[in-house]
């Protein structure tokens, strides 16, 4: 506490013969909620337990298993979850909250600003595959039926197949060049805002001429507007390992960071020090909680989050001696775009790990930790959306890259494909001298059955075109069979658009019919943005 007045650090007395009537005032309270995930909806109920004060989620992945959340713990303060629930609930949480106050915890200190009643429980929300045993050991315990039951259902749900897709979603951006700043765009659907929980955006250096990336900026300055449109804005500066002078330090790339709830900047790294009585190297696996120092362009060290190896989760509680540490490793891992199997790519946690680098900052070395501004090349940078929906599930909007908005030839896509059918990808438009351009696609299928895809009703910079496109399955079938990818091919000639010299934007529609039937099930207007010299 002395040292790192920012640790949450909570000590609360409790006194355990209230216990008893705590637990049967619980289960009374939520002798209902149950029945509320699916008469109020569950992504309503989702979004109102996540303003809950939760504890120890510090790292959702760092287990051997990149998807099993196993440093989650997934425990709520529960005059938080009261609060966040009462709304809902026909009992009277004012009144619970205050015997839990006045009765239950009869003292409690705390360091953190925030409103909290010194006692958790449990509630699972992003640790989805601990939910099982999770439950199974509360049911075994005989006490709160009624709140077990409540998150036995709301666990379900969490398992549930996904409410809404999240393929397909595909961010645009304007440069305001003078700042080096960009305005990145999402629409999102009906479906996809309802169900849709969290968001920042994020930005990812490319390795090489390799196909994996690793995270260099996180920013949770995102908005969702009343059209149901991400726009948030990503400032060209990234956090570095620096000399004193201020240059980055040779050899070390941008540092991974994430943000707390509050806007603290949490750095993984391994703290290397020396045992005091044997000499042997001790490795802890922490995470430096930084802030930006008032007064320099530097960081901050404000706490230090430590693994706990026998607990399995991250805390402030275990005290570290920083005289005896010799050195701080950084690790940068590369990581391979996933997708699942909708064709939806996952979140950046869930991406397969390629390589994983590590650089060491050793105690004697004065350097610092603090942002600089333009200090990537920018064709290495690529932009995206993360989102998590109301089922924990974690999705990542289609990379786009940061420099292509003034790149000759470059397209854009974004699209509303509603009944998950389609996957655009890949776009690009050509000049044929002396003939036109060309605008192509590729189209993977996501149906489940053999479909029928046409492109129709075409316009460039808002000129409508008489210029319509098949496309057709590479096998004996006509159509796509469920998984295959094709490409969409527009040939435009120069006597359609005699006055038009560059092609800032088109536009479509693809119809999707059943191929057995002939019927059609969905038409998908396409936007694009290009930027392309015709004549």
């Amino acid at each position: 506490g002395e040292n790192y007045p920012s640790c949450e650090i909570t000590l609360s007395c409790i006194d355990l013969s209230a216990m008893s009537q705590l637990a049967d005032r619980l289960d009374m309270y939520f002798v209902e909620a149950a029945d509320l995930i699916h008469s109020e909806g569950a992504s309503v109920l989702s979004k109102a337990v996540r303003q809950a004060k939760f504890f120890g989620n510090v790292d959702e992945n760092d287990g051997d298993d990149m998807t099993t959340n196993a440093n989650v713990y997934d425990l709520a303060d529960l005059g938080s979850l009261i609060a966040c629930l009462d709304e809902y609930l026909s009992g009277d949480g004012k009144e619970l909250i205050d015997f839990l106050h006045k009765d239950v915890v009869v003292k409690n200190e705390y360091s953190i600003d925030l409103e909290i009643s010194g006692l958790t429980l449990y509630h699972p929300l992003r640790a989805k595959n601990a939910f099982r045993s999770n439950i199974e050991t509360y049911r075994a315990l005989g006490i709160i039926p009624n709140y077990v039951n409540y998150i036995e259902t709301f666990g379900k749900m969490l398992l549930d197949e996904p409410a809404a897709g999240f393929s397909g979603l595909l961010a645009s951006f304007t440069d305001e060049g003078k700042v080096r700043r960009s305005l990145v765009s999402l629409p999102l659907n009906e479906d996809q805002v309802r169900n849709l929980a969290e968001y920042q955006l994020i930005a990812l250096q490319r390795s090489g001429e390799e196909e994996a990336y690793h995270m260099v900026s996180v920013s949770d300055s995102v908005q969702l507007d009343e059209s149901g449109t991400l726009k948030g804005e990503f400032v060209f500066r990234n956090l570095f390992l620096t000399e004193p002078d201020g240059t980055p330090v040779a050899g070390v790339p941008p540092l991974f960071f994430t943000l707390n709830a509050e806007g603290q900047y949490l750095l993984p790294a391994t703290l290397c020090s020396a045992d005091p009585d044997t000499g042997e190297e001790i490795r802890s696996r922490v995470y430096l909680v930084c802030e930006a120092a008032p007064d320099s362009p530097a960081l901050n060290l404000v706490s230090v989050l430590t693994y706990d190896e026998f607990m399995q989760c991250y805390t402030s509680r275990i005290s570290l001696d920083f005289r005896y540490v010799k050195a701080i490793e950084f690790d940068c891992v590369d990581c391979v775009p996933t997708r699942d199997v909708s064709g939806a790519l996952l979140g950046f946690e869930e991406w397969t790990p390629a390589q994983v680098s590590t650089f060491v900052w050793r105690v004697d070395e004065d350097y610092q930790l603090r942002f600089l501004d333009n200090s990537l090349e920018e064709s290495s940078i690529f932009v995206a959306f993360s989102l998590m929906d109301t089922q924990s599930n974690t999705y990542t909007s289609e990379l786009i890259p940061l420099a292509a908005a003034v790149d000759e030839g470059v397209v854009r896509l974004s699209y509303d494909d509603r009944d998950q059918l389609i996957l655009l990808h890949d776009p690009r438009c050509e000049a044929l001298p002396g003939m036109g351009f060309v605008i192509a696609v590729d189209v993977d299928s996501i149906a489940q059955e053999e479909i029928l895809v046409r492109m129709c009703e075409l316009t460039i910079n808002g000129i409508p075109l008489d210029t319509e496109s098949e496309l057709f399955g590479a096998g004996p079938n006509m159509g796509l069979m469920p998984g295959e990818d094709q490409t969409l091919l527009v040939m435009v000639g120069g006597d359609a658009l005699a006055d038009v010299t560059t092609v800032e934007s088109f536009g479509f529609t693809l119809t999707v019919s059943d191929a057995a039937s002939g019927k059609e099930t969905a038409r998908i207007p396409v936007e694009g943005i290009a930027h392309l010299t015709v004549g």
